[in-house]
């Protein structure tokens, strides 16, 4: 480098020293001093206050997030017992229903086979006595007839002879 440099760089940093304090070295040991002892302070300040209450906070929380888990997985298998009883009621009551039903199907042909029958009884005692009355009315009509043919060549008979 040239002498001139030289002095022209010593001059911008001593105009650099004015302009800026924190570079001049005169001041490097106070600043490292106190730079040691606010990192001091700061370590102890974070290291015994703030993070023991960070560890209980966040023990906490995880305490806190597994009683609810267990308490939510609990849940669950209730639910899922509750499901099972219940698809056990629907099935069962399923079952009592179709029982049920074909027990109502089952009387009711029986009633209806009973009433069939009644009703065949009814009409066979009913068509038995219209053929009673029937033969009853041809002999009746028969006897009828022969008496009226009777009494008409009778009179057919007094007509003649007379």
């Amino acid at each position: 480098m040239n002498p001139v440099s030289i002095i022209f760089t010593n001059r911008v940093f001593s105009v650099l020293l004015k302009i800026m304090p924190q570079l001049d070295y005169t001041t490097y040991s106070s600043q490292v001093f106190w730079f040691i002892i606010c990192f001091i302070f700061l370590y102890y300040y974070i290291s015994e206050l703030i993070i023991p209450r960070i560890k209980h906070i966040t023990s906490n929380r995880s305490r806190l997030i597994s009683l609810e888990t267990n308490n939510a997985f609990k849940l669950e298998q209730q639910i899922s017992k509750l499901k099972d009883q219940s698809e056990g009621f629907r099935r069962e009551s399923a079952i009592t229903y179709k029982k049920k039903i074909e027990e109502a199907e089952k009387k009711v042909l029986e009633d209806k086979q009973k009433a069939l029958g009644d009703l065949k009884q009814k009409i066979e005692v009913m068509t038995n006595n219209s053929r009673q009355e029937i033969i009853k009315f041809m002999t009746h009509s028969e006897q009828q007839k022969e008496e009226i043919v009777a009494e008409f060549i009778k009179s057919i008979k007094t007509k003649i002879l007379n």
